[in-house]
């Protein structure tokens, strides 16, 4: 089953920019974006980033409100107004300043089809809600998370993880190029028997030489599966930097450290990141 999900920039003044979204004629809404503080950004990419934004608002919503996000929820087709949008989420656009506001894109890129849909709109969409009334224009505060490098994803017993692009292009991989990684690794992740096992030899010796320090990273897995998530542990958070595969009769050689958080990180905290 496809959905269709539209955005569409209505206005921008200065560095206020309007935006209306709807999602499968059930809802709809306008964000009212302020990028004033949004360093290095110039007038004409505001409203390519600005509407970025309020897909990322729309697609992902409060992780901690009880709503799943749209994407595990049925295949979508979105029809964006800005035509760099789509250009961004396939790395094919000169606006690389934007190119942290399409990081879940970029990773969701193999489960949602994208389209340029030019036009021009008076009123958003009301003829499809003839009874709802007039339509709440709603403050979208810019929170880090919105511009992260990784995709950061509330995942329970550990609170927020950032999710890469290259950890999603592993799975992709090792699952036979399946299109859903990114619902593969959060599904194995919010498995309550994880546990934290030693890290394996090869991967001490890589991430020495990448990162010349391995006592911030971690190694994940369950206890009847061989692959391993490799994260590196913050402050706030944990950002999944890779995940690998060994074979079974390798994996007596790890020994088990520790099992998995027994509750998320403060919410509050989240936000800031």
């Amino acid at each position: 089953m496809k959905t269709v999900a539209e955005t569409r920039v209505l206005d921008v003044e200065g560095a206020i920019v309007r935006v209306a979204w709807r999602f499968a004629r059930r809802e709809r809404g306008i964000f009212v974006i302020d990028l004033t503080h949004e360093e290095g950004l110039q007038r004409h990419e505001f409203p390519v980033v600005a509407e970025l934004i309020t897909l990322h608002a729309m697609l992902y919503p409060d992780p901690m409100a009880g709503r799943a996000n749209r994407f595990a929820l049925t295949t979508l087709i979105l029809l964006v107004s800005q035509a760099e949008v789509v250009a961004i989420t396939s790395k094919q656009s000169s606006m690389v300043r934007a190119f942290v506001y399409a990081t879940p894109f970029r990773t969701h890129l193999r489960d949602i089809e994208m389209h340029h849909a030019c036009g021009v709109m008076d009123a958003p969409w009301d003829a499809d809600f003839p009874e709802s009334g007039p339509i709440e224009e709603i403050p979208l505060m810019v929170t880090p998370r919105l511009r992260a490098g990784a995709f950061i994803q509330h995942i329970a017993g550990f609170g927020p993880v950032g999710i890469t692009e290259h950890a999603i292009d592993r799975v992709s991989e090792m699952e036979g190029g399946t299109p859903r990684s990114m619902l593969s690794i959060i599904k194995q992740l919010s498995h309550p028997a994880m546990i934290e096992v030693a890290l394996p030899f090869e991967v001490v010796k890589h991430k020495l030489f990448k990162y010349n320090d391995v006592r911030f990273l971690e190694c994940w897995r369950h206890p009847e599966g061989n692959t391993l998530f490799i994260m590196l542990k913050g402050e706030l958070s944990r950002t999944l930097v890779t995940v690998t595969r060994l074979p079974k009769e390798r994996l007596r050689e790890h020994i088990p450290v520790a099992t998995k958080p027994a509750s998320p990180c403060d919410y509050a905290q989240m936000m800031t990141l």
